[in-house]
C-alpha cells in the first residue's frame, strides 16, 4: 500500500466530513490485512504508526523526487512584481496556512519596507478566507496557478520560501524551492523541515511572531550565512532525483519478491 498521508484521520478538522469518511474506511481495512506500507515521508510513517502501531509486514518510506518540469527550462517574469518579495507556492486552503503567514506579513510591516509577498496555487477549501485577507493586506499578491516557466522565475527571484502549513504529506514546494538554493521558513518537525533535510528555518505554525521573526532574519542574513544555507539546501535537493526514486522502489520490490 503506499501511503502519501493519514491527515483526515490525524487532522479531520481540515477536511470534508467525505474525505474523512473515506479515509476511515480504507485505512481500516488495511490496518486488518496489515500489509507492506510504503510512505513519502517519514512524517507520514510516523503519523501512522501513532494510529495503527507497527505490526505490519513493513514500514518504510520512499521520499518523492522533483520533477523536471518545475526547475528546469526557461524562466517567465510575472509583470508587476518585483524584488524583494516571500513566496508562498501551495493550494490556498486552510490546512496550508497561508493567513497566518499574511498576518505576520502585515505585523511586522515588511510593505512599508518595500518587500511582497506573492502568493500561488490552485483555489481549494478556505481560498476565499485567503484571498479576502490578502486583499485586505497591503503588499500582497494572490496570483492562483501560474506556469512551470512562471514558477521557475519566482522561484529565482524570491528572497524567502514561506509555507506555515498545518499538515504535510510530503513537503516538494519546499524542496523544489530549496534546489534553487531559497531559504525555506516551514513548520517545525514537518513532512516540510524533513524534505530540506532540516535545512529550513523552523518555525511553530501558530505562532505569528516566531514567522514574522523568521522573516525578519532572513531578509537580514549576510552573503557567507545566506550563500552557507543555499549549498546546502542545493546540495540536498539534487539527490531528490527520478532515478534515486525508482532505485529506491526497485530495491523494495526485489527483495519483496525474494
Amino acid at each position: 500500500v503506499l501511503c502519501h498521508d493519514v491527515g483526515p484521520l490525524t487532522h479531520p478538522q481540515l477536511y470534508d466530513r467525505g474525505a474523512v469518511n473515506a479515509y476511515q474506511k480504507a485505512y481500516n481495512k488495511v490496518a486488518q490485512v496489515r500489509p507492506g506500507v510504503d510512505f513519502v515521508s517519514n512524517a507520514s510513517r510516523l503519523a501512522f504508526e501513532n494510529r495503527f502501531g507497527t505490526e505490519f509486514r513493513f514500514l518504510q518510506a520512499i521520499p518523492l523526487y522533483i520533477r523536471n518540469g518545475s526547475v528546469t527550462g526557461h524562466t517567465e517574469p510575472i509583470p508587476g512584481i518585483q524584488r524583494p518579495f516571500f513566496l508562498t507556492v501551495g493550494a490556498l486552503e486552510t490546512r496550508k496556512n497561508q493567513r497566518i503567514a499574511i498576518e505576520a506579513f502585515e505585523q511586522y510591516g515588511f510593505a512599508k519596507r518595500g518587500v511582497s509577498y506573492i502568493l500561488c496555487g490552485a483555489r481549494g477549501a478556505g481560498a476565499q478566507e485567503i484571498e479576502a485577507a490578502a486583499t485586505r493586506t497591503s503588499g500582497v499578491k494572490v496570483l492562483g496557478y501560474v506556469s512551470d516557466a512562471q514558477l521557475r522565475w519566482l522561484y529565482q527571484e524570491a528572497n524567502a520560501f514561506v509555507l506555515p502549513s498545518l499538515l504535510e504529506g510530503f513537503g516538494m514546494p519546499a524542496l523544489e524551492a530549496a534546489l534553487r538554493g531559497l531559504i525555506p521558513i516551514v513548520s517545525r518537525d514537518s513532512a516540510l523541515t524533513e524534505a530540506v533535510n532540516d535545512a529550513a528555518i523552523p518555525i511553530d505554525p501558530t505562532s505569528i511572531s516566531e514567522i514574522g521573526e523568521a522573516m525578519e532574519s532572513v531578509l537580514a542574513f549576510d552573503d557567507a550565512k545566506r550563500n552557507a544555507l543555499r549549498n546546502g539546501l542545493t546540495a540536498h535537493a539534487q539527490g531528490a532525483t527520478r532515478e534515486r526514486f525508482l532505485a529506491e522502489w526497485n530495491d523494495l520490490i526485489s527483495t519483496e519478491l525474494q
